[in-house]
C-alpha cells in the first residue's frame, strides 16, 4: 500500500513498534475469548477465570488505546510533513506554474491531504483487527483444522470479491477528484465574479445551469455510484458469510466428525471475528480512495519538482553610489499560453530604472502594465532577453535574492492577518504612526501585529496591504493601481505624502497609475500600448 510505503520510508522503526503493540493487544483479546469459551463450558467455580478474562480484556483495551494514539500521532505528523513539504514546493516553483495550477492546489492541500489523514487514523484499528483474527484463527485451528479451513475459505471469498472491485473503486475515485477540482474552480468563479453575476440575470442562469450544474451533477453521480459499490460489497460480504456458514452447518449435520459443542464453539468464535472482518473489509475498500489521493498529492509535488528552476540563493552585490541603472530590461519578451500565433505576447522591453527614481507606468487595459511589473519584480521569467540588477544578470541562482528587494501591492493582493514576520523590524511607534495615517489603526493589534478584521471594503483592504509593504522597508516598491479603489482623501495622501516620503528615504518606486493629475510627481512616465513601450516622458 502506498500510504504504508510512504510512512516506512522514514519511520519503519516506529511503525514496527506500533505493530508489536497491536499484536499484543490482539493476542490478549484472543486469549480472553478462549477464557470465555472455557468459562462457558466450566461447571465448577469460575471466578478466577472471569477475573483473568477481565484482566486480559482490560490489557487489550489499554494497549489498543496506547498503540492507537501512538500510531495516529505518527501518521498525523507524516501527513503534516507532507502538507508542509508541498507548501514549500509551491513557494519554490516559478510563479507562472502556481498560476496555472491554482485551481487544484487548494483541493489537494485540503481535501486529499485530509483524506489521507482520515484514512491513516483507521490503521491502528486495522492492525489490532488483523492480529485478533490471526490469534482466534490459531485457537480455532487447534480445536479443529477442518472447520477452521472452511471458515477461512468463507472469509477469503469475501476478500476476493472486494479485491476484484478495487480497480473500479480506483477509477471512480479518480473521476471524483477530477470533477471535484473542476467544481472547485467553478465555485471560486462564482464567489470572485459575484458582482458581474449579480448584475446580469442571464449570466447568472447560464453560470449555474451550464457551468456549475453539469459538473456538480457528474460529481454527485460518481459519488452515488461509489456509495452503491460500497453497499454492494457490504451486503455481498454478509451474503457470502451467511451462505458459507449455512453450507458448513448442512455438512456438519450430515457428518458425525464434529460434535455439536465444538461447532457451537466455532460459531461463537466466528461472531467475535465478524467485527474485525468488517473493519478490514472497509479498510480494503478505502485503499483505492487514499491511493488516488496520494497520486494527486505526489503528482502535484512531482509536477512542481519538474518546474523548480530556482535552486540557488546567491547574494546580489550592491554597489553604492553607482551610476549604472538599478534595474535593466534588455530585449525582454514574455508570452502567455502556447508559443504560437494565438499566444498573447509582450515586448521586447528595453527599459532601465535608476536608484531613488519614481517611475510611473500608464496605458490602457491589456497594454501589458501588470505583465511588465511582474517581469520587473522577477515573478515572471522572460522567454527571451535579460533582466539585470546593477549589471548583474538575474538567473535561477540569484532570483530569490532579487525578488526579496521588492515590496509590492497588486490589484488582487491578499490581505494577510498575521504580520508577526515584521516583529523584528517594526517598532510600535512606526506601526501606530503609519496605521493612523492610513485610517486603519483600529484594525491592527500593535501588541502581536495581527489584523483583527479583513472582511472590509476594497479601500480598507488596500490600505492594510499598503501598511504591510511600508513596514517591510524594502529598497524597491511597486504599486499596481493602488489608488484606484481609494477615496480622494487617501488617494491624495498616497501621492502627496507616502510617495515623496519613500523617495526621501532613498527608495526606488514604480507606480502603475491612471491618475494623470499626479504625474508631476514622477521622475519619468512610461506609456505602454499593445504590450510595448510607446512613449517615455522625463
Amino acid at each position: 500500500m502506498k500510504l504504508v510505503l510512504f510512512i516506512l520510508k522514514s519511520s519503519w522503526q516506529k511503525l514496527l513498534l506500533g505493530a508489536i503493540g497491536s499484536a499484543i493487544a490482539g493476542l490478549c483479546y484472543a486469549y480472553a475469548v478462549r477464557l470465555l469459551n472455557t468459562l462457558i463450558g466450566s461447571s465448577s467455580e469460575s471466578s478466577s477465570l472471569f477475573i483473568e478474562m477481565a484482566l486480559m480484556i482490560l490489557v487489550s483495551t489499554a494497549l489498543s488505546l496506547l498503540t492507537g494514539y501512538y500510531l495516529t500521532k505518527l501518521f498525523e505528523e507524516k501527513i503534516s510533513d507532507l502538507r508542509v513539504d508541498l507548501s514549500k514546493k509551491i513557494l519554490k516553483v516559478d510563479f507562472e506554474t502556481v498560476e496555472k495550477n491554482a485551481h487544484k492546489i487548494i483541493p489537494v492541500l485540503h481535501y486529499d491531504v485530509n483524506n489521507i489523514g482520515s484514512f491513516a487514523k483507521t490503521i491502528p484499528d486495522v492492525l489490532v483487527a488483523i492480529f485478533k483474527i490471526a490469534a482466534i484463527w490459531t485457537y480455532m485451528f487447534i480445536l479443529s483444522w477442518q472447520l477452521t479451513l472452511s471458515i477461512v475459505a468463507v472469509f477469503l471469498s469475501v476478500f476476493l470479491f472486494a479485491y476484484v472491485l478495487l480497480p473500479t473503486f480506483h477509477r471512480i475515485e479518480k473521476d471524483i477528484q477530477r470533477e471535484r477540482n473542476t467544481l472547485y474552480r467553478h465555485l471560486v468563479g462564482l464567489v470572485n465574479g459575484i458582482k458581474e453575476l449579480t448584475l446580469n440575470r442571464k449570466h447568472q442562469k447560464s453560470y449555474v445551469e451550464e457551468t456549475i450544474l453539469p459538473t456538480s451533477s457528474l460529481h454527485a453521480r460518481f459519488i452515488s455510484f461509489i456509495n452503491s459499490l460500497n453497499i454492494l460489497v457490504t451486503k455481498s460480504a454478509e451474503l457470502i458469510v451467511i451462505i458459507g456458514i449455512g453450507i458448513i452447518i448442512l455438512i456438519q449435520k450430515s457428518s458425525t466428525t464434529f460434535s455439536t459443542d465444538i461447532f457451537l464453539d466455532f460459531l461463537t468464535l466466528v461472531l467475535f471475528i465478524l467485527p474485525s472482518l468488517i473493519i478490514i473489509t472497509s479498510f480494503a475498500r478505502s485503499l483505492k480512495k487514499v491511493d488516488a489521493s496520494l497520486e494527486q498529492v505526489f503528482s502535484l509535488g512531482l509536477e512542481f519538482d519538474s518546474y523548480v528552476h530556482l535552486r540557488g540563493n546567491t547574494k546580489l552585490a550592491y554597489k553604492t553610489n553607482s551610476t549604472t541603472p538599478l534595474i535593466g530590461l534588455n530585449q525582454v519578451n514574455y508570452e502567455y499560453g502556447n508559443a504560437d500565433s494565438d499566444a498573447f505576447k509582450v515586448g521586447p522591453f528595453d527599459l532601465v530604472i535608476y536608484e531613488n527614481e519614481v517611475l510611473f507606468l500608464n496605458g490602457g487595459n491589456g497594454s501589458g502594465k501588470t505583465t511588465l511589473a511582474k517581469l520587473l519584480t522577477g515573478l515572471y521569467t522572460p522567454k527571451s532577453g535579460h533582466l539585470r540588477y546593477q549589471d548583474q544578470v538575474i538567473d535561477k541562482d540569484n532570483i530569490f535574492e532579487y525578488r526579496n528587494l521588492f515590496a509590492a501591492t497588486f490589484t488582487d493582493s491578499h490581505v494577510f492577518q498575521d504580520l508577526r514576520y515584521l516583529s523584528l523590524t517594526t517598532n510600535k511607534e512606526d506601526l501606530k504612526r503609519m496605521s493612523t495615517l492610513l485610517g486603519i489603526d483600529d484594525k491592527i493589534k500593535t501588541e502581536d501585529l495581527f489584523i483583527s478584521d479583513v472582511d472590509l471594503s476594497f479601500g480598507q483592504r488596500g490600505r492594510l496591504n499598503l501598511l504591510r509593504v511600508l513596514l517591510e522597508d524594502k529598497p524597491i516598491y511597486l504599486f499596481d493601481e493602488w489608488a484606484a479603489n481609494q477615496d480622494p482623501y487617501f488617494r491624495s495622501k498616497f501621492y502627496n505624502e507616502i510617495l515623496p516620503g519613500l523617495k526621501n528615504r532613498g527608495k526606488t518606486v514604480i507606480v502603475i497609475s491612471h491618475d494623470d493629475s499626479y504625474y508631476h510627481l514622477a521622475d519619468r512616465i512610461i506609456t505602454l500600448s499593445s504590450g510595448n513601450i510607446t512613449d517615455t516622458i522625463a
